[in-house]
Formats: structure tokens, sequence, C-alpha cells
């Protein structure tokens, strides 16, 4: 694994760890409004190329109780 691809590697996980932790400030921050539905994010390997795996947003989700 060239350098190159290290940090391409390390930005993509810290850009995910960032967009994580924004949700759950959000989250936290909207906790005790009304209607609010708390979100997850859920992240998911993907190539980074010949020789690194590297991490990426799957998607967001909702997660809410459906008999509240």
């Amino acid at each position: 694994m060239s350098l190159t691809q290290a940090l391409s590697t390390s930005t993509a996980g810290l850009r995910t760890t960032q967009a994580a932790l924004a949700l759950i400030a959000s989250n936290v921050a909207n906790a005790e409004t009304p209607g609010y539905v708390r979100k997850t994010l859920v992240q998911a390997t993907s190539s980074a190329g010949a020789n690194g795996v590297s991490v990426r947003i799957a998607e967001i989700t909702r997660e809410f109780d459906q008999y509240i």
C-alpha cells in the first residue's frame, strides 16, 4: 500500500467518523424536540484500490418506535 492509498483510506475513515459524530450531536441536541426521530449512520466497507479497503457511509436510517 502506497502512502497515497494510506492517506486516502485514513481520510475516508475520518470523514465517515465526522459525519457520525455530527449525527450524534444532532440526536443529542434534538432529544427533547417533539416529533424528532433519532437517526443512525450505517458504515460499510468499500474497495479503495488494489491493495486496500476503506469505509464509507452506507445509509442514514431513522430509528422510530411504531407503537408510540
